[in-house]
């Protein structure tokens, strides 16, 4: 037996072995250094109220915007979404609280609400439907655009019409 050409066949198979894994090991590297590149955004609404001695009861939608991801995010602006067209109500913020001016950055693992009068929201869909657009069977969504234009939707089992009652 030739023991030059056994080593050579054996040494052929362990190199292509340990190129094998470090194909598999740099696979591993690359996923691993694009996860921290992902965005994570949660965007949620709740009802609330507002109570002060110089005021009523006022009816708020509070929008909440948290980022989940490790990395800081601008928020650009906050829409309701309607036929996949966004009506933007930034100005719309609910006056005696505090007023974020857009577009505002989002720390990692941090939480921002904006407050909106339910009243402001309610005439958009109603300006809606002076145009003899039907909105009561639809979906409430909104949803927040960061600086890149990527949306974030907030899909509640919520319609429209239920908004009042909400």
């Amino acid at each position: 037996m030739d023991w030059n050409l056994f080593w050579s066949a054996f040494g052929a198979i362990g190199s292509t072995l340990g190129s094998f894994v470090t194909a598999i090991a740099l696979i591993i590297a690359i996923k691993q250094y694009k996860q921290p590149l992902k965005k994570g955004i949660d965007v949620d609404i709740i009802p609330v109220h507002d109570w002060s001695s110089s005021h009523p009861l006022t009816k708020l939608y509070c929008v909440s915007v948290k980022n989940k991801g490790i990395r800081t995010i601008d928020i650009r602006s906050i829409c309701i979404e309607y036929d996949d067209i966004p009506i933007a109500i930034d100005s719309l913020q609910y006056k005696d609280k505090e007023q974020i001016l857009l577009p505002c950055q989002l720390e990692p693992e941090k939480c921002q609400d904006f407050y909106y009068e339910a009243k402001e929201i309610m005439n958009i869909f109603a300006r809606i439907e002076k145009e003899g657009i039907s909105v009561k069977d639809s979906k409430f969504k909104i949803m927040a655009r960061d600086t890149f234009g990527e949306k974030y939707v907030c899909k509640s089992k919520i319609k429209i019409s239920e908004l009042n009652k909400w």
